[in-house]
């Protein structure tokens, strides 16, 4: 009895370095093949760091004025300078990545659940009930995207919940469409047959053998979808519809304080535009990767 417990013990641990060094050969395989992806990774993860650690990281509040003299250039005191109010843009800068990520993952949660529900089903049943879904999907993509999205937002009103509300919509529309072609792919298989041979149900065979094998395009949209939604939620922050202020948002800080300073005090414009191209940037880099690492025919045509 001592014996066994103690060869259970140990074993444990060993189990544990085994992942553990798995992981980090699958990581450093991954930095090595796929450098810009991994910087990609590294931005999201200050991303998130930032969002969860702005009360910590920010020398200000995020509407607080007087910090320092209105429209100064950066300094030591204040690293991207201050605005028209005497607000400190570095602070702003950090409270907006808030703004953005619950944008990212609000908008990305809320688009790709119902867009495999519909596209799986859509594909799945076929028939009337697909050829109706494909056509509300076509008079979806024949409106522009940004003006089906200002059409929404006037509806609902501008706020942050309705800019997630109005960016996953549209999105669960469309992505439906792919969901859709990977569960065609999927239901020509033999294993499909197979099942329904043996008395599968129809929830059944679409949880337990299709939802399964399209998990690698349900990642591949939901990653690059991420940095997508950002950039969305920037311009209609930007036009005027996006997220109503004092609330720091990037499009906003670019629209209503960089734009109208941009030649008195250029670092109000500077600022936030970086951020948010490096954070597009990255976000897309690390979908991109993410989307070779996982999609097989892409691996196999690399030689991963």
């Amino acid at each position: 009895m001592t014996t066994q417990s103690t060869a259970e013990v140990l074993q444990g641990p060993a189990e544990t370095r085994s992942l553990g060094w798995r992981s980090l050969h699958g990581t450093r395989r991954f930095v090595r093949r796929k450098p810009l992806g991994a910087f990609g990774g590294l931005i999201l993860l200050l991303l998130v760091s930032a969002a969860l650690l702005a009360d910590v990281l920010a020398p200000y509040g995020a509407a607080q004025q007087d910090t320092g003299a209105p429209l100064s250039a950066p300094s030591a005191s204040h690293l991207a300078g201050t605005d028209q109010y005497g607000r400190d843009i570095f602070s702003r800068l950090l409270y907006g990545a808030r703004i953005s990520l619950y944008v990212g993952i609000g908008a990305t949660v809320l688009s790709i659940v119902p867009a495999t529900v519909i596209g799986v089903a859509s594909a799945y049943f076929q028939g009337r009930f697909d050829y109706i879904v494909q056509r509300v999907v076509d008079a979806v993509q024949a409106v522009p995207g940004l003006i089906l999205l200002i059409a929404i937002v006037v509806v609902l009103g501008p706020s942050v919940v309705m800019v997630v509300a109005s960016l996953s919509v549209r999105s669960a529309v469309v992505n439906s469409r792919v969901m859709r072609g990977a569960t065609i792919q999927i239901m020509g298989r033999d294993f499909i047959q197979a099942a329904r041979s043996l008395g599968a149900r129809d929830l059944r065979l679409m949880l337990r053998h299709v939802l399964p094998n399209i998990a690698a395009p349900i990642i591949i949209v939901a990653s690059l979808g991420f940095g997508q939604f950002i950039l969305a939620e920037a311009s209609l922050s930007f036009l005027g519809y996006g997220v109503p202020p004092p609330e720091p948002s990037w499009g906003g800080m670019l629209a209503s304080d960089g734009r109208n300073y941009m030649y008195a005090a250029p670092h109000m414009f500077v600022g936030p535009a970086l951020v948010l191209s490096l954070v597009v940037f990255g976000v897309n880099m690390f979908g991109d990767a993410m989307r070779d690492v996982l999609d097989p025919r892409l691996r196999g045509a690399s030689g991963n």
